[in-house]
């Protein structure tokens, strides 16, 4: 009895023959276009429907030859990020069409590369203390990256207004310490990376503790409760924690982090900046990438109150 494993089985297997993985061309385009239709359902439902129409549809073919020009300058190797978060950022820089980018942590540049799909942006301000990593060059910037080898805490602050501005944070910093400085240098819309819940904190060497979820959760945290985990590179067979291991971060780590009454107190102030926090759509089922086979996204969309 085979249970229906060779009788209905439509997946052919062994040696089939050579050539590149993924769904073929016209596929990957349709799901691509799938994909941007996912962002625009989402924006439309936070209340960027006339933003969106004035940015106009995005060239879903050239966000392919976008994403094909990253992969050529190895963007999303270790330290970049997935391409599916890649493609998301793309279309929310296309639809909100911000006149200035910034981002705290951008390593090899790949989320700098995606804001480049926004064909009204003006200039990008990029924080990152080891600059040597960026892989963008000058001729392949679509405007010119002001790259400051400082923390984002130096910035100046807005000199556009604030719905056209968005800031990136992947810098695995302090969330709630990023939101006040944000609130505080005029900015509004701000996207945030790797700043999770529980599960996806214990995954993590460098969490952005105190996270967003803790910031949101804060009354329910009792003073004194604590967060311990250990860190397991090798438990992670992803490409990326493969590279990592390479790179000799292999052996486990034992961390904690305490809820005391200063971080807590950090947490109430971060909230009251927060006017809503929304999970991006996480484009997995639209988007191949080998190199990143989870299906969870990180990435959250924060809207700060005007001050």
């Amino acid at each position: 009895m085979d249970f229906g494993f060779f009788t209905h089985d439509v997946v052919r297997r062994g040696k089939i023959g050579h050539g590149q993985i993924g769904p073929s061309p016209a596929l990957r385009r349709g799901l691509l276009e799938e994909a941007d239709r996912e962002i625009r359902r989402w924006l439309g439902a936070l209340g960027f429907d006339a933003r969106a129409a004035e940015a106009g549809p995005a060239d879903v073919a050239a966000l392919e030859q976008l994403i094909e020009r990253a992969q050529r300058l190895r963007l999303f190797t270790i330290g970049g990020v997935p391409v599916r978060n890649f493609t998301a950022l793309a279309l929310i820089n296309h639809y909100l069409h911000p006149r200035l980018y910034i981002e705290s942590g951008y390593f090899t540049g790949s989320s700098i590369f995606a804001a480049f799909f926004n064909k009204r942006l003006e200039r990008v301000i990029g924080f990152d203390p080891v600059p040597s990593n960026y892989r963008i060059d000058r001729e392949s910037e679509a405007v010119r990256v002001d790259r400051r080898q400082t923390d984002f805490a130096t910035y100046e602050g807005l000199d556009v207004p604030a719905e056209d501005a968005l800031a990136y944070f992947d810098d695995h910093i302090n969330t709630a310490a990023r939101i006040l400085q944000s609130a505080e240098k005029g900015l509004l819309h701000v996207i945030f990376d790797d700043s999770c819940g529980v599960n996806g904190t214990c995954q993590r060497l460098w969490p952005s503790m105190p996270t967003l979820f803790f910031i949101r959760r804060h009354k329910e945290i009792a003073e004194g409760e604590r967060l311990s985990w250990e860190h397991h590179p090798a438990s992670n067979l992803s490409l990326r924690s493969l590279g990592k291991r390479l790179l000799g971060r292999s052996g486990p780590t034992r961390l904690e982090c305490r809820f005391d009454d200063k971080m807590l107190e950090l947490c109430r102030e971060a909230d009251e900046c927060i006017a809503a926090v929304h999970k991006i759509p996480d484009l997995s089922d639209f988007i191949f990438d080998l190199a990143s086979p989870t299906v969870e996204t990180t990435q959250h969309f924060v809207v700060l109150k005007r001050r």
